[in-house]
């Protein structure tokens, strides 16, 4: 919000660029040679960006609070913060950095308490799954307000509403994943378990589809080529089977079929008209690159 009021085509005065006002020369570095007004990239891009950031932060010894550090990183840059060993007093930052943190409170958890619990701090623990998932379409989000794709896929921009409790985007597949892991946790309200920031153990954003399975890695669960009921289903961003070129696809495994194959549940897979919406579908085994799994019990 503080960067562009939510606005993939944002242009600053300065030729910042996108939802996450990126200066060209970062944005080289951070998005992957996507177009910065694509909001999934800029989104994507950012989290990669802070989570470096914050690295840095916690590793500087400089006083004061790490978010608060990076966030001034973000606005003037990692060497503006080590020049004077902290936040820098440029009439700017320190206003910036108070201003998102205010924003931040009107996302936070509707109850008022804090969503991320010890495991997702990276303690080195894990909650073990206890629920279930129902197999039918009881996406509680699916009505509301999605990004805007063009007639190829692409993203045209994600208009006011859009963004998800989840902090991805409503109707996506990843938000859809989301739903399905905090169901087999046990969480069907907030404040929810499985998050896009509070998953990794290292501070990076799940991200994008094709960010999963490093995700996985990093937080040390199962990844393995055979499906099981509730799995993430994880097409790389090179997988044919993946609707979004570069972005990859994620979806959940709804059934295990006596044949091998199994039935993949999941949003967001078709081209306009038909996009975000929720679909049922036959794959084989071999179809998505990889199946990522929760902890067991034991």
């Amino acid at each position: 919000r503080q960067e562009s009021n939510f606005n993939p085509k944002a242009v600053s005065h300065a030729g910042a660029r996108g939802i996450a006002q990126f200066m060209p020369g970062t944005w080289a570095s951070y998005g992957q040679g996507k177009d910065p007004s694509d909001p999934q990239a800029g989104i994507s891009a950012q989290g990669k960006f802070m989570g470096e950031l914050l690295k840095q932060a916690k590793a500087s010894g400089f006083a004061g609070d790490p978010v608060d550090l990076a966030l001034a990183g973000y606005n003037a840059g990692w060497g503006g913060v080590t020049a004077v060993g902290g936040i820098p007093d440029n009439g700017e930052t320190a206003q910036y950095v108070t201003r998102i943190r205010q924003f931040a409170n009107e996302f936070a958890a509707k109850d008022g308490t804090d969503a991320v619990t010890a495991s997702e701090k990276g303690s080195g623990e894990c909650d073990l799954a206890t629920g279930t998932s129902s197999g039918n379409d009881d996406y509680p989000f699916k009505d509301l307000p999605h990004c805007i794709l063009n007639a190829n896929g692409g993203y045209a921009g994600c208009p006011a509403g859009s963004q998800s409790e989840f902090n991805a985007f409503h109707g996506e597949c990843v938000d859809f994943v989301m739903w399905r892991l905090n169901q087999q946790f046990g969480v069907v309200k907030a404040p929810w378990k499985i998050m896009n920031g509070n998953f990794r153990p290292d501070g990076g954003v799940l991200g994008d589809a094709r960010d999963y399975r490093a995700a996985w890695e990093n937080k040390g669960w199962p990844v393995d080529k055979t499906p099981t009921v509730g799995a993430v289903v994880w097409y790389g961003p090179s997988n044919a089977n993946a609707s979004s070129a570069g972005y990859g696809h994620v979806a959940i495994v709804k059934e295990v079929l006596k044949d091998g194959s199994f039935i993949e549940e999941g949003y967001n897979f078709g081209f306009p008209p038909d996009d975000h919406k929720y679909y049922t579908i036959k794959r084989a085994n071999s179809a998505p690159d990889n199946f990522l799994h929760l902890p067991k019990a034991g």
